[in-house]
């Protein structure tokens, strides 16, 4: 959301500097050099005493724009919370209805807001301060230019028609000057938006940092050799010399307890993380020598949490490839188990999903995002618990559909369900960021380990169900 707010106030605020403060500096500059060399050429001594308060006001505006830039800053800081806890709370609506918070989240946003309110009456009191004094020395200018003026005049040196000239020009030299002010508060604002901007833009593109330039042609073996990975500022590694291989057409499940590592070798395949020791092969060669750009344009993955934009169901099913014909969409959407619930919708594949797919349910967010990898005909796809909010039934039409594909795929199914997993051609067990165990169904649950007592639990709650289900047919 911070990254948001400088993408949008920032950027609008340098802008605004840009158009409309920098042709208003050329004019000054351009005004106030005309009115120094008309005065000149009518009496030296009378631009002299005028120019007596360009000094005054510049040192004032230096000292304006120090204070400003520093508030700038501070409110840009503030209005970011404020406009970060009221995304959170428009995004978070039913959670913090769910939870009677309502009263808590708005005295919180209340908070941030008279914060945000106090800071700008703080700025705006100086500013009213810097622009009262600016006018009272403005006034004192003219008197002073004036009665020298006169002074002038009595002493013959001047005319009365060189005075009123004077007056004329005076305003050239005096007001552009005090102009500087809301220019110089401008400026700072421009100044505080430009340096946040520039945050952003210093950071490091990832693919300029490390990528690969290699784009081989991927058929889906996949080789973990004593593979590690911690974040920087962790001393502790998440994945601890990892290794096992995955065969072209092989799928494999990945199980273990929450935080096993199981979803960060998903990010590590995508080169979304980047493993800090051992090496992954691709079809033998090393994933890091492999543009990042081309990996992923070769694994397909499907999050727990899938993203859909506010479009179309058709629009958001090929938003990989936008040429792809209808008939590819159906197909996908068939083998993802959500063709015929968007037979049912009104508007069918033209129905609108809204903001983040507000308008369908988790197990239908999930297929239809499943239907939007499957689209793209992938060598490798992997599934990050993303069959978790699907149905056990709709579970397996999705994973027979895959096994019926013409081509063989590589498929990786990070799962907590065991009835999932169990199909798969080999399973690999997790725990604490190490594997503690592989094999098929048959052999891990034939050993004592984490696999079996997961399956003795689910494997008891499936009978137990089948037998009440039963149960319930008879009578």
């Amino acid at each position: 959301m911070q990254i948001l707010v400088i993408c949008t106030s920032d950027v609008d605020t340098i802008k605004s500097f840009i158009t409309n403060q920098l042709p208003e500096i050329l004019y000054i500059i351009a005004s106030f050099s005309a009115g120094a060399y008309q005065m000149y050429m009518i009496e030296k001594k009378i631009m002299f005493v005028t120019l007596i308060v360009v000094p005054i006001s510049l040192i004032a505006s230096i000292i304006y724009f120090r204070y400003v830039e520093k508030k700038f800053e501070e409110i840009e800081e503030v209005e970011a919370k404020m406009t970060i806890a009221l995304q959170e709370n428009i995004n978070g609506v039913r959670v913090v209805k769910a939870f009677n918070n309502e009263k808590y989240e708005i005295n919180k946003f209340d908070k941030r807001n008279d914060q945000f309110r106090s800071m700008n009456e703080k700025l705006n009191n100086a500013m009213g301060l810097y622009w009262g004094l600016s006018d009272g020395t403005t006034m004192l200018q003219y008197a002073l230019t004036i009665s020298v003026a006169i002074f002038l005049a009595k002493k013959g040196m001047v005319s009365t028609g060189d005075i009123i000239a004077c007056m004329m020009y005076i305003g050239m030299l005096v007001y552009p000057v005090r102009s500087l002010g809301r220019i110089i508060g401008d400026f700072g604002k421009a100044v505080v938006a430009s340096n946040r901007v520039n945050e952003i833009l210093a950071i490091p593109d990832e693919y300029t940092l490390n990528d690969g330039s290699l784009t081989p042609e991927i058929k889906g073996n996949i080789e973990f050799k004593n593979v590690s990975f911690k974040f920087d500022d962790s001393n502790d590694n998440l994945l601890n010399n990892i290794s096992f291989s995955i065969s072209k057409g092989e799928t494999i499940a990945l199980v273990g307890k929450t935080g096993s590592g199981k979803s960060t070798i998903a990010s590590l395949l995508t080169r979304l993380l980047e493993y800090n020791g051992g090496e992954i092969l691709i079809d033998g060669i090393n994933l890091k020598d492999i543009s990042k750009h081309w990996i992923r344009k070769n694994i397909g993955i499907v999050l727990q949490d899938p993203f859909l934009y506010a479009k179309t169901i058709m629009e958001n099913i090929r938003i990989g490839d936008k040429a792809l014909p209808d008939e590819k969409v159906y197909e996908a959407s068939q083998m993802a188990a959500i063709h015929n619930d968007i037979l049912e919708f009104s508007e069918g594949y033209n129905t609108l999903v809204g903001e983040k797919g507000v308008t369908l349910s988790g197990g239908q967010k999930q297929r239809v995002a499943i239907a939007r990898m499957l689209i793209l005909d992938k060598p490798i796809i992997i599934f990050d618990d993303s069959l978790s909010a699907v149905d056990t039934k709709t579970d397996v039409q999705i994973r027979n559909a895959l096994k019926m594909r013409k081509e063989k795929l590589t498929t990786i199914i990070i799962t907590h369900r065991i009835t999932t997993a169990k199909e798969a051609d080999k399973i690999i067990v997790l725990e604490n960021g190490s594997i503690s165990d592989i094999g098929t169904h048959q052999e891990l649950a034939s050993r004592e380990g984490l696999y079996k007592m997961l399956w003795d639990i689910q494997g008891a709650l499936e009978k137990e169900f089948d037998l009440v289900k039963r149960g319930d047919n008879n009578e």
